[in-house]
């Protein structure tokens, strides 16, 4: 009779030579949705050691970037950091600036949790830069609102500020809407073909407009901006709405 495999066992399946790149990478991302980001990294390891061992080969791109996303699940800020700058020459030679963007996004993210803020700033950059090459204009919105959020807890409020505009009228047009229609209409969604993650952020870049208009004193600002992100769901921007004068 055959007894279930306990989990070291399932996990040294891997070691066989049948198992593919697209098998791999589906079952990462199966593990990762059910939230178990530790199981994801010990699979991708695995698989990494069984293609070493059978094939003398490095990981694919693509699980390279699997890895990135699980260490930044798991809020591992230096060992994202170490993982991102041994892959980046991977994806330069690959010209994948698609990947490249994603990857200086993970990066800078990690150096703004490690509260190393020029860091981040330098890899928003390098971030930008990718994303304009690939049209991707949230992902530069994004990077801005990076960039802005590092010069704020450094206290350079107007660099801080306008960097929240550029990624604001980034976001306007990604969006196609006006700035009349944001403060009218109450918004779960502006477009339903944008994401959740993108409303999410664009909602989080006016909240912190609103934060530093009204630490500069600037009162009717602070209310349209805490408005505007209110509208597009932003339940901490609903609160200081009802609270403003």
């Amino acid at each position: 009779m055959h007894r279930p495999m306990g989990r070291e066992e399932k996990r040294n399946e891997i070691s066989e030579p049948t198992f593919t790149e697209l098998t791999i990478i589906e079952r990462v991302d199966s593990i990762i949705e059910a939230g178990l980001y530790m199981e994801a990294c010990e699979l991708i390891d695995s698989y990494h050691m069984r293609l070493k061992t059978y094939e003398g080969k490095d990981l694919p791109p693509i699980i390279y970037l699997q890895k990135c996303r699980v260490l930044h699940y798991m809020e591992e800020w230096e060992e994202l950091v170490k993982v991102v700058d041994d892959y980046l020459r991977v994806y330069e030679n690959l010209n994948d600036e698609s990947s490249l963007s994603c990857l200086y996004s993970l990066q800078g993210h990690a150096y703004m949790n490690m509260e190393n803020y020029r860091s981040s700033i330098c890899s928003y950059e390098h971030m930008i830069q990718y994303s304009m090459k690939t049209g991707r204009l949230s992902d530069v919105a994004m990077a801005y609102s990076g960039i802005a959020f590092c010069y704020k807890n450094m206290d350079r409020l107007s660099v801080a500020f306008s960097f929240y505009e550029k990624a604001f009228s980034l976001y306007m047009k990604n969006f196609n809407v006006s700035r009349s229609y944001l403060l009218k209409h109450k918004l779960c969604i502006l477009d339903t073909n944008k994401d959740r993650h993108s409303v999410s952020l664009f909602a989080s870049c006016l909240f912190d407009m609103a934060l530093l208009k009204m630490k500069n004193g600037e009162i009717a600002l602070a209310k349209e901006y805490f408005r505007m992100s209110a509208n597009c769901g932003n339940e901490s921007a609903q609160v200081y709405e009802r609270l403003m004068p």
